[in-house]
């Protein structure tokens, strides 16, 4: 026979959890990442090749490119033939009337909007450029070196800290944002728990059968577990959907150049896993204070995670600053700071053992006092408890 604690883990889990759901919603958004990530790139492979004819009525003299240098094929053309192409524009056998006025000012006639004309606009642009470097009597080359920023080599010290690359930084980013994930989740799930178990009155029924602390252990690890399942499935949706991207784009393997150990993903999973039942553990004391969701002022206090977190992001810059390592040992804070000091720093190994070690306790001190909170408050109607009543509750646990 199950223990009361996994009874309580399991039906908070299964609650939310439902199998053709979860199918059904990851199908759904592989879907739209790859239209998401890949629609305009697959609409493209497939959009026509064919040359696009431009008739061009040219009053100031530029230089036409040759043909097969680029997707347009370029006629001059006058003014006087104006009717003829009108009607092949109709015939749609051309591809637009470029009159070019001065090397300000161009206008072009075509029979609809389409995507080539912004394409268009740059190859305009390249050719008037280059009939006013002509005028101005300035080479091409010149002109190049005249526009050339000042190049600056940084060298890094042997003994330094080689700077993040950018797979590094997207991939903190990817971490963080799963990080947030946990958190919403959390907040929702626990929030419509303990507050639809406070307002239906089962408290006493509950508590009847098994103890305060196997309840708030239960719903913990259930709902944990909860959150931790959308974070994996997130996490997998994102990284096929960057995979798909990268597919339809012909782009890099945007994770090049980062080099992830086990020991460094386990220590992330460490930090996140520690974190969430952290701020679990405040959520359900705060939950359990409030008796009006919609009057309670209490109820705000339960986005003070997405706070603690969202810090991290200011981290990725100057992982190695003062006040982000002093963040990254304080527990509200340490679930998203310490894993980025991680991957874009450097970080002694007894910096991370200690700053986990401290969010371990830290996980342990909140579950007793929100124990204590949850218990009382849970049983109390018709009025949430001040803050004093609180505080007098967490110096007794």
């Amino acid at each position: 026979m199950p223990s009361p604690l996994l009874t309580v883990a399991r039906w908070e889990f299964f609650r939310y959890f439902k199998w053709k759901g979860e199918i059904f919603t990851l199908i759904l958004i592989l879907v739209l990442s790859g239209l998401s990530f890949g629609g305009k790139e697959l609409i493209s492979k497939f959009s026509s090749s064919k040359p696009i004819e431009i008739a061009v009525i040219d009053d100031l003299g530029v230089t036409l490119p040759e043909a097969g240098t680029s997707r347009f094929t370029w006629t001059r053309s006058n003014e006087a033939d104006r009717a003829t192409l009108m009607q092949r524009l109709a015939d749609k056998d051309l591809g637009g009337i470029l009159s070019i006025k001065d090397s300000t000012k161009s206008a072009i006639t075509v029979f609809e909007k389409a995507s080539w004309q912004d394409e268009l606009q740059s190859s305009l642009n390249q050719l008037l450029l280059d009939k006013r470097l002509e005028s101005a009597e300035i080479s091409s080359a010149d002109y190049y070196l005249l526009n050339q920023p000042v190049a600056l080599e940084i060298q890094i010290h042997e003994q330094g800290n080689l700077p993040s690359s950018e797979s590094e930084k997207l991939f903190v980013i990817i971490v963080l944002a799963l990080m947030l994930l946990g958190v919403f989740m959390s907040f929702s799930y626990i929030f419509i728990s303990v507050t639809s178990e406070k307002q239906m009155r089962v408290t006493e029924q509950v508590i009847s059968a098994i103890s305060p602390q196997t309840w708030i252990d239960g719903k913990l690890l259930g709902l944990t577990a909860m959150s931790l399942k959308s974070i994996i499935t997130t996490a997998i949706t994102a990284v096929l959907g960057i995979i798909v991207f990268a597919k339809l784009t012909n782009s890099p393997n945007y994770f090049a150049g980062f080099e992830g150990s086990i020991i460094t993903f386990g220590l992330i999973g460490s930090f996140a896993l520690a974190g969430l039942l952290f701020w679990n553990c405040f959520m359900v004391a705060i939950a359990a204070m409030v008796e009006d969701p919609n009057t309670s002022t209490k109820t705000p206090l339960m986005l003070l995670p997405v706070l603690a977190v969202s810090v991290a992001f200011f981290a990725i810059s100057e992982p190695n600053n003062i006040v982000v390592q002093i963040l990254s040992f304080l527990p509200i804070t340490s679930m998203g700071v310490m894993p980025v000091r991680m991957v874009m720093g450097t970080v002694d190994m007894w910096q991370v053992i200690v700053s986990l070690l401290l969010l371990i306790v830290a996980v342990a001190w909140t579950r007793k006092f929100a124990s204590k909170i949850f218990r009382l408050s849970m049983l109390m109607y018709g009025k949430e408890p001040q803050w004093r009543e609180v505080w007098k509750w967490i110096r007794q646990s």
